[in-house]
């Protein structure tokens, strides 16, 4: 399948704060097609990376992208949560920054063979396909109590009693496998209560974070980061939605108490109104940034 070019976000603002040692080792924890890792590269001519990403798809759609870095970049297919060996089994005794984009590329989200949209006829939603349960998996055996708790832990929807409750009652007439059946559903539950967003976004967020446990991801790298930086060396993380700044924001902090960290941002980055202009998928970009003390 052809890539289309992903746009960076807040492309600027992560090269300002990731970049303290043009000369450095960095690492790109999400690498996607290389668009932020494709910009680094080619400012700065000594710049090394490690690069991750667990998608099967992304990474060779990266690799030819970033062809001509090939002396440069190390790419991996694994999820980042996993860094702590990675760098181990490579020798590696510290990094001078790290970059994590939460974001799902937008070569995931428009591929309806990937079952993220709400078009898709297949709903899979596993950015690894090595990973055991897909969204189909988890909608059509899960009880209706803990689908519930999926799409309001996951997906902070309101209506998510209803909807679960319509859910396992359509899927007993025939098994949920399209992401058009499951749009209709939550439709139909949330009897059209008006919104600025489409109605199933927050089930289709909430089932793509259950499925490849995001979360919990987010929390392990988290905890692995202080140990593979040296003094200066600098953490930059592009969230996209509260639960995943939060998670951010409250780590920052306390190992900012704790002596380990320099807050760089204080209060969250948010991209300028030119670029959410020119890019209106950055609109819900916040970036932190913290310096390794």
């Amino acid at each position: 399948m052809l890539y289309t070019k992903h746009v960076p976000v807040m492309i600027n603002e992560v090269d300002n704060y990731l970049i303290n040692k043009r000369n450095g080792l960095y690492v790109d924890c999400t690498l996607g097609d290389g668009g932020h890792s494709g910009y680094l590269l080619n400012k700065y001519p000594h710049l090394n990376i490690l690069a991750f990403d667990w998608d099967e798809d992304s990474v060779k759609a990266a690799k030819n992208n970033l062809e001509k870095y090939n002396n440069r970049i190390t790419v991996v297919r694994e999820n980042y949560k996993n860094i702590g060996s990675v760098v181990k089994s490579l020798n590696i005794n510290y990094v001078d920054g790290l970059l994590i984009d939460l974001g799902a590329s937008s070569n995931q989200l428009e591929n309806t063979d990937r079952g993220f949209s709400f078009k898709s006829s297949v709903l899979d939603m596993r950015m690894d396909a090595r990973l055991s349960n897909d969204a189909k998996d988890l909608l059509n055996n899960l009880d209706e109590e803990r689908l519930s708790d999926i799409f309001y832990k996951f997906g902070e929807e309101r209506f998510s009693r209803p909807i679960a409750r319509l859910i396992v009652q359509e899927r007993q007439k025939q098994d949920i496998v399209s992401g058009n059946q499951l749009s209709s559903i939550v439709i139909k539950a949330k009897k059209n209560k008006n919104s600025k967003i489409h109605p199933a976004t927050k089930v289709f967020q909430a089932l793509r974070i259950a499925v490849n446990g995001e979360l919990r991801n987010i929390e392990e790298i988290l905890k692995i980061i202080p140990d593979i930086l040296t003094s200066g060396s600098r953490v930059v993380i592009l969230s996209y939605h509260s639960l995943e700044d939060r998670i951010v924001k409250v780590d920052f902090r306390e190992n900012h108490k704790n002596g380990k960290y320099k807050l760089l941002t204080k209060k969250v980055v948010c991209p300028s109104a030119e670029e959410v202009d020119k890019n209106p998928k950055s609109r819900s970009a916040k970036l932190r940034a913290v310096e390794r003390l």
